[in-house]
């Protein structure tokens, strides 16, 4: 209730960090100095190259507090203690300093309003789903067992296909029985920016095209009832790249309803799970250890489920 409170004492600011790091599209590139701005003033070595945290700024982009993810700080980014402590230092700061100094920078040309140009993507007549990645149960004595105890670590992140695109998760003659193949460029979407080992942070990296060496799923009509019909997915992925190793394999299983009549799937769900192995900047472990992801439906008019494909703002072959 206290941050509830005193929350209210701020403008507050929830931004994906990426593309401000990676972006390169001239929309956005005053926000990127901005943001620049803000995370150079950070002492002492990060410890990942996401620059993650919680900052109090004024609209001039001089840091007042901050609680992000460098190696002495990482652990103090989301405990309710510290953001408290973090936002009354920096509301002191705030009352110390001089009219002057707390005016926006006339030299960098903010926009006015927040800036979400993906809601224009938004494939609102399309096939969204939300994917949940999680590690699932480990051997005695795996390295990640051994760092993270007990905790059950997940992820979040949205795949989007257009209307066209998720007309190619059905057959293209509807008849219970019939069997198909999901299109390849569909399925190698999934594997290459979405099935990746994101449950501790999410990855800087993506599967790159030829990286791809598996990437297949089978379709069969189950039933068809009026204009719903019922359809069952089945296949399997394989994906390595070797900057450093890393590499995962799974087997994928799921279902779904299609309306005809509306042209919309009204449930969705598709489930892989396999092995991850190699070394990234949130595992160190060399042994293939389990992972597991689910993808489901989402409603198309919930605006907290808007939010783009972690890879879509930094790559342009997103939707090839």
């Amino acid at each position: 209730m206290k941050i509830q409170e005193l929350a209210k004492k701020f403008i507050c600011v929830s931004v994906d960090q990426m593309p401000l790091l990676y972006g390169n599209d001239a929309v956005r590139a005053e926000e990127r100095t901005f943001f620049k701005r803000v995370i150079d003033q950070i002492t002492g070595e990060w410890a990942h190259e996401s620059r993650q945290g919680t900052y109090v700024v004024t609209p001039s982009g001089k840091l007042l507090e901050a609680r992000a993810l460098t190696k002495i700080g990482w652990q103090k980014m989301e405990r309710p203690k510290e953001v408290l402590q973090l936002m009354e230092q920096g509301l002191e700061q705030w009352g110390k300093m001089a009219p002057a100094e707390r005016r926006r920078d006339p030299g960098l040309k903010l926009p006015v309003e927040a800036n979400n140009d993906w809601d224009k993507f938004y494939p609102a007549d399309g096939l969204v789903l939300r994917m949940t990645c999680r590690d699932l149960p480990r051997k005695e004595g795996d390295w990640n067992q051994v760092l993270w105890g007990e905790a059950v670590w997940e992820n979040l992140d949205y795949a989007w296909f257009r209307r066209n695109e998720a007309n190619q998760w059905i057959p293209s003659s509807i008849a219970t029985g019939a069997t198909f193949e999901v299109s390849p460029v569909l399925v190698e979407r999934l594997v290459r920016f979405h099935m990746l080992d994101n449950v501790r942070c999410v990855s800087a990296k993506h599967f790159r095209k030829g990286d791809v060496q598996k990437a297949q799923l089978t379709g069969k009509v189950l039933e068809v009832r009026g204009n719903n019909v019922s359809l069952r997915y089945e296949g399997t992925s394989r994906a390595e790249r070797l900057d450093p190793k890393v590499g995962l394999e799974t087997n994928m299983l799921g279902r779904a309803i299609f309306n005809v009549a509306s042209g919309r799937f009204t449930s969705f769900e598709l489930i892989a799970v396999g092995n991850r192995w190699g070394t990234q900047e949130t595992r160190e472990s060399v042994n293939p250890s389990p992972l597991g992801f689910i993808f489901v439906l989402v409603p198309a008019l919930d605006p907290r489920d808007h939010a783009p494909p972690r890879f879509l703002a930094l790559e342009q072959d997103y939707w090839k």
